[in-house]
């Protein structure tokens, strides 16, 4: 038997080691640990000369028992005694992991109050232990297991500790950490929060905070922001600062002045080599709460996972020599060393699949994720709008609207075109990946890895075929339809596709995937573009949403920041004819033609953004 007391060590609320004082006992007797040739997990316990037998199944927890007592050894800075002779450890916060999970493989450990949260806490993961009430300032209605992951947020940002939420795409982790973050602001408890996203994803953070959480106060962080917002962090203001990985590297030593109350790093498996640069400047970060946000904590090795772990809580999981020897160098990890290391990271890890909250669900569910361009993106993007406009205007001038009509839908063609794929455009040298297509590879490799499916549908055949060479370069099985593959070919392919153990893609165009197919293998939809009618976008959908799909069926809608596929949003509702022209999509060149609706100048100007 072993009573571990444990006291805080009473400095407050950043306070970070624990006084630990073990007592170790055999059959009713106190003894002295130093005095015994070993713990018993290997069966037998040695002590001043005599053997004691070990039942089997107390061997996992007294190896446990073992590894923590040598680690405390060796790391160990004794407070000297207290009265009658005990020895008084310091325990440092982070191995706090590693005595839950030594209490929750039998032990007595005895402590203040602090210990007692840090159990109860400990006991009530994955249960609702308490109501929870929000601010009406948050503007959404949460599902019962977002309410749940908002409540870890809470308890963990209580107990000083770090949080990996790692659900499914599409469950929501941006929505639970907005209400988590205004429940703090509506406590005044805000104070500075640093949150770090891929480049493509800012607007779409910032559309999520606008629609949810709007009185957040929030700024974006650019290089020339360093004076502006550098004041306002002086100045003790509350605030949430967004910037992106790449902002995070140029201005490490900007952002890691800071000491920040909540650091949020999303899609954190861009942490996940803790030898890169981008990794190192986030472990310069510091902050009084951490949270990952990922649905992919390990894609390769659990080297991967102990980078954002030790990020989350640097020395949780001891050293990265020590971690690599037993769990990365090795051919061989064993089921009791996989159990530790879950037991340990328990609390910190949080991952519902979608198929364990199926029943919270709806049968579909839409996401629209606003993403940014890139810089040379928006040049050829601003170069397209500028010079057909030029065009047009004088085309007008000289001849009339009606002479014009098919430069107009030439120039909003191509302008649709530089928002998905740059490098489809005539005339045109991009030789980088697309940020829609970046943010498509990074959900899909999500989603393949988790056994699922997903479709894949564009309006351009050359998007199509750039996006399957990129998802097949990551590995990931894609299939392709499109008008140019004869019908045998496509049945063919389609069973394929639904035969495929595990996950897989399937990418089309709209003639080819919009009617008549059935896939219910997919349970993800994506559209790479907004389509002008509402009917022909659910008609497509409906290729996974159909009877026989027995899983919710989530859909992303892809739309680029601050172009004109924003003022497509707005015009969808239109169902007259003009519009039909506009956005019915050709999949090649000579599908291009005048159509049947008159497109106005004014409509012109609006869908280009000019005034």
């Amino acid at each position: 038997m072993v009573d571990f007391a444990l006291q805080s060590d009473g400095a407050g609320r950043d306070f970070n080691w624990f006084e630990l004082n073990p007592r170790f006992f055999l059959k009713g007797q106190e003894i002295d640990p130093q005095d015994m040739g070993n713990f018993g997990s290997g069966g037998v316990i040695e002590y001043e000369g005599r053997l004691y037998m070990v039942p089997r199944k107390q061997m996992p927890s007294l190896r446990r028992l073992e590894n923590f007592w040598l680690k405390l050894q060796k790391g160990k800075k004794e407070s000297g005694s207290k009265k009658g002779g005990d020895k008084i450890y310091h325990l440092p916060r982070h191995q706090i992991l590693e005595l839950l999970a030594l209490r929750a493989s039998g032990y007595g450990i005895r402590g203040d109050e602090e210990w007692k949260k840090l159990c109860e806490f400990y006991d009530g993961l994955g249960t609702k232990n308490r109501e929870l009430s929000l601010p009406k300032s948050v503007k959404a209605e949460l599902k019962p297991y977002q309410a749940l992951g908002v409540q870890w947020l809470q308890d963990l940002y209580n107990l000083k500790l770090g949080a990996l939420l790692a659900d499914d795409m599409g469950l929501g982790k941006t929505l639970q950490t907005l209400a988590f973050l205004e429940d703090l602001r509506d406590k005044n408890e805000l104070g500075q929060v640093l949150i770090v996203v891929p480049s493509s994803l800012i607007f779409n953070w910032q559309s999520e905070i606008e629609k949810f959480t709007p009185k957040l106060p929030l700024t974006v962080f650019t290089s020339k922001d360093v004076d502006r917002i550098g004041k306002r962090l002086e100045a003790k203001e509350d605030l949430v600062v967004i910037t992106t990985y790449g902002l995070l590297m140029e201005q490490e030593n900007f952002l890691s002045q800071y000491r920040w109350r909540v650091l949020i790093f999303d899609e954190a498996q861009n942490l996940k080599n803790i030898t890169t640069k981008r990794t190192s400047a986030a472990r310069a970060l510091t902050a009084q709460f951490k949270i990952c946000l990922t649905g992919t904590p390990m894609e390769n090795h659990y080297g991967e996972f102990y980078s954002l772990v030790d990020i989350l809580v640097p020395g949780s999981l001891g050293k990265i020599e020590d971690f690599r020897r037993q769990f990365v160098n090795t051919d061989l990890v064993s089921r009791e060393e996989i159990e530790d290391l879950k037991l340990k990271m328990k609390p910190l890890l949080l991952r519902r699949t979608k198929k364990e909250i199926l029943d919270q669900l709806p049968e579909k569910q839409e996401t629209k994720v606003s993403i940014a361009f890139e810089e040379r993106q928006k040049e050829i993007y601003r170069d397209i709008a500028l010079a057909y406009n030029q065009k047009v205007q004088e085309g007008i001038l000289a001849q009339g609207e009606a002479r014009v009509q098919l430069q107009m839908l030439t120039a909003l063609l191509r302008l649709r075109q530089a928002c998905s794929d740059p490098g489809a455009l005539p005339n045109v040298r991009y030789e980088k990946v697309p940020p829609k297509l970046e943010a498509l590879k990074d959900s899909v490799q999500e989603i393949v890895e988790s056994g699922e499916s997903a479709l894949v549908f564009t309006q351009f055949l050359q998007t199509l075929e750039h996006t399957a060479k990129i998802l097949s370069a990551a590995n990931i099985p894609v299939f392709v339809l499109h008008g140019g593959i004869p019908t045998k070919q496509r049945q063919k392919i389609l069973s394929e596709f639904n035969k495929t153990a595990g996950g897989a893609v399937l990418v089309m165009t709209l003639k080819t995937g919009g009617v008549g197919l059935n896939l219910t293998k997919a349970s993800y939809v994506f559209h790479l573009e907004p389509w002008w009618n509402p009917s022909v976008e659910n008609q497509a959908t409906d290729r996974a949403h159909r009877l026989g799909q027995n899983k919710a069926v989530q859909v992303f809608r892809y739309i680029m920041h601050e172009s004109l596929e924003e003022k497509i949003e707005l015009l969808k509702n239109r169902k007259d004819k003009k519009f039909q022209s506009l956005f019915a999509t050709p999949e090649k060149e000579s599908d291009l033609g005048p159509g049947t609706g008159a497109l106005s100048k004014e409509d012109f100007d609006l869908l280009l953004g000019i005034k």
